[in-house]
């Protein structure tokens, strides 16, 4: 666990492929990792899956980095509602048997989204509670929260088109 973490995330989709990287640095070391997952053809009921394979460059404790390689699974699920959304997602990575569950419900009529978080891996483990507010009506948010292993505030930025 660190309480001094940086962190950056970037996900790109097209069609049933998706493709993602990720950076974290944190007191100890630092760990990147690239993914290119396909989704699995299953009902629209069902949440969507996602599995395929990962890399990833891990560097602890002053030492020489390793390569890493692994699976990813993804199961996520978007909820329409009345109010505006419920976004649910799970990720799954065989790298430091890491994973990241995320629950996150969207207010569009007041441009505002609360997430509750929890990520957990073989050198780290946070759980955060974070607002984003949409700023005017493009696809970036101000974020802003609390992260309770750490107990911290942190801002930061997303930009989201999907």
């Amino acid at each position: 666990m660190s309480e001094t973490t940086s962190a950056g995330t970037i996900s790109i989709a097209r069609g049933p492929l998706k493709y993602g990287a990720s950076a974290v640095s944190y007191e100890d070391g630092s760990i990147s990792k690239l993914s290119a997952t396909y989704k699995l053809p299953i009902g629209e009921q069902f949440p969507t899956l996602r599995l395929g394979p990962a890399l990833g460059y891990v560097k602890e404790d002053g030492a020489d980095g390793s390569v890493k390689t692994g699976i990813k699974l993804v199961a996520e699920r978007d909820i329409p509602t009345d109010f505006g959304s419920v976004f649910l997602l799970a990720d799954l990575n065989s790298i430091d048997s890491s994973w990241f569950a995320l629950a996150q419900v969207g207010l569009p009529k007041l441009g505002l989204a609360i997430e509750l978080s929890h990520g957990d891996s073989e050198t780290y483990s946070e759980t955060s509670l974070a607002f984003a507010k949409r700023l005017g009506d493009g696809p970036t948010s101000l974020c802003a929260g609390y992260r309770f292993d750490a107990d911290e505030v942190f801002v930061g930025l997303s930009i989201n088109t999907f």
